[in-house]
C-alpha cells in the first residue's frame, strides 16, 4: 500500500525526481494537472521555477498523498533557499523532510507551542490524523562565526564588562538560530472540486523591527547617550510603536501580480539618568527596497532588503533580507536577520486578519558586538 514512508523526493540540478513505491497503478497530479498514470513509479519534473511553492499528489483507488515543496537554488545569501524542504502526507501520516544544517547535531520538533520531541534526522515522521490544522516548528543551533564589525573590539570589551558586573554569561550570543515553520492546512481525503477555494487576491506582508522594554541602558559605558526609549509592547501586527515598519501591498495575484513597498522608521530618542529627552532624530529608510521581482499568472516573487542604522549612535545596522512566493494558492517566505532587535512579520490574504509567520525575541543590545548571531527562517504551508 503506498504510503509516506516510500516516497522520495530529491533535487537533480534545477529538476525534481518523484520515486514511490507501490502495490497498484498510481496517478501523478502536479496542481491538478495529471503528469502520469498507470504503473510508474518514478517522474522527473524539469519545468518548475526556482523556489515557486508546487504540490503534488499520488492517488490510488484506496489513498491520496501530497507533496508540497520547491525547486531550491544553488547559491544565494539566504540558508533556506538553498535547502530543500518537503512536506508529505496523507490522512493519517505525515513526513518532514528538510536540508542537513552543517554542525547541527539535534533538531527539536515542536506543534503548535508544545514540543514533541528531538531527533538528529533531518526528517520528521508521524502516524497521526491530518484533519485539523497544526503549526509545526523545527528550530536548532550552531555555533555562529565571528565576523569583522567595525568597532567591533571596543564595543564587546564594553559588552562583557556589563556582563561581568551583572555576573550573567552571555551564553546566546555565541548561537545561530536556525527555525522552519510548517503550517498545516486539514488534510482532504478526496482532492477538492476546481475553484472549490478561491485563490488569493490581493495580499500585505508587514514586517517590523521593536524593542520590547520601555526603556533600556546603553550596554556602551563610553557612549553620552545613557538611556534609550523602547517601545514598550510585546507581538503585536497593528502595534504603532516600533523601530522600521516595512510592508508590501500584492494585487492581482490571480491576474497580473503588482507589489508596492511602504516603509517608515520611527523616532530613536536618547534619555539622561533622570529620564528626561537628550537626543532624538529618524535613521534613513533609503536602504529598505524590493528586488528580484518575477511575476506571472502563475506565479509572485520579490526579495525585501533591508538595512537601517541607529542615528544617534554607532553600531550595527538592522539587516533583514526576506524573500517572498506564491503560486497556486500557497506561500513560501524565508529569511535571514541579526537576533536583536524583536522581529515579526505578518501575511494578510483578502479580509482575513494578519497571520504571523515569523517572530523572534530580542537577544539584547549586548548583540551589537562580534559575533552578530542570526536566525535563518523559513515558512511553507500545505493544503
Amino acid at each position: 500500500m503506498l504510503s509516506v514512508k516510500n516516497i522520495t523526493v530529491k533535487q537533480l540540478g534545477q529538476d525534481l525526481h518523484l520515486s514511490w513505491q507501490a502495490d497498484s497503478p498510481v496517478q501523478l497530479l502536479r496542481d491538478g494537472e495529471i503528469l502520469s498514470d498507470g504503473a510508474a513509479h518514478e517522474f522527473i519534473d524539469t519545468t518548475l521555477a526556482p523556489l515557486s511553492p508546487v504540490q503534488y499528489e499520488l492517488r490510488t483507488n484506496h489513498v491520496r498523498i501530497t507533496i508540497d515543496t520547491a525547486v531550491v537554488a544553488d547559491e544565494g545569501t539566504l540558508f533556506w533557499n538553498q535547502k530543500s524542504t518537503v512536506i508529505i502526507r496523507s490522512d493519517q501520516e505525515l513526513l518532514l523532510v528538510w536540508g542537513a544544517i552543517p554542525d547541527v547535531e539535534s533538531y527539536s520538533i515542536f506543534r503548535d507551542g508544545k514540543r514533541l520531541g528531538d531527533t538528529d534526522n533531518h526528517t520528521w515522521y508521524e502516524a497521526s490524523s491530518q484533519d485539523e490544522s497544526a503549526r509545526y516548528e523545527i528550530r536548532a543551533l550552531r555555533p555562529s562565526s565571528r565576523q569583522n564589525v567595525p568597532l567591533s573590539s571596543v564595543m564587546e570589551g564594553a559588552f562583557k564588562l556589563l556582563n561581568h558586573l551583572k555576573h550573567e554569561p552571555d551564553r546566546e550570543r555565541e548561537f545561530e538560530s536556525f527555525i522552519l515553520y510548517i503550517l498545516l492546512h486539514p488534510f482532504v481525503s478526496e482532492p477538492l472540486a476546481p475553484n472549490k477555494e478561491p485563490e488569493a487576491v490581493r495580499a500585505r506582508l508587514r514586517i517590523m523591527t521593536f524593542i520590547a522594554p520601555p526603556i533600556l541602558k546603553n550596554p556602551n559605558l563610553l557612549s553620552p547617550h545613557i538611556y534609550f526609549e523602547g517601545d514598550d509592547r510585546t507581538f503585536d501586527p497593528h502595534a504603532t510603536e516600533y523601530r522600521t515598519l516595512t510592508e508590501i501591498a500584492m494585487t492581482g495575484l490571480q491576474d497580473v501580480p503588482h507589489v508596492h513597498l511602504a516603509k517608515q522608521a520611527n523616532p530613536t530618542r536618547s534619555l539622561t539618568s533622570t529620564g528626561r529627552l537628550r537626543s532624538e532624530d529618524v535613521a534613513s529608510t533609503r536602504k529598505v527596497y524590493l528586488e528580484d521581482i518575477e511575476k506571472d499568472r502563475d506565479f509572485l516573487q520579490f526579495t525585501t532588503r533591508h538595512s537601517v542604522g541607529n542615528p544617534l549612535v554607532i553600531a550595527p545596522d538592522i539587516n533583514y533580507t526576506v524573500h517572498t512566493a506564491y503560486g497556486h494558492g500557497r506561500w513560501r517566505l524565508c529569511g535571514t536577520h541579526l537576533r536583536s532587535p524583536h522581529h515579526e512579520i505578518y501575511l494578510q490574504t483578502e479580509s482575513c486578519a494578519f497571520q504571523p509567520i515569523h517572530q523572534t525575541h530580542d537577544l539584547g543590545l549586548s548583540f551589537l558586538a562580534d559575533p552578530l548571531p542570526s536566525c535563518h527562517w523559513l515558512f511553507m504551508e500545505a493544503r
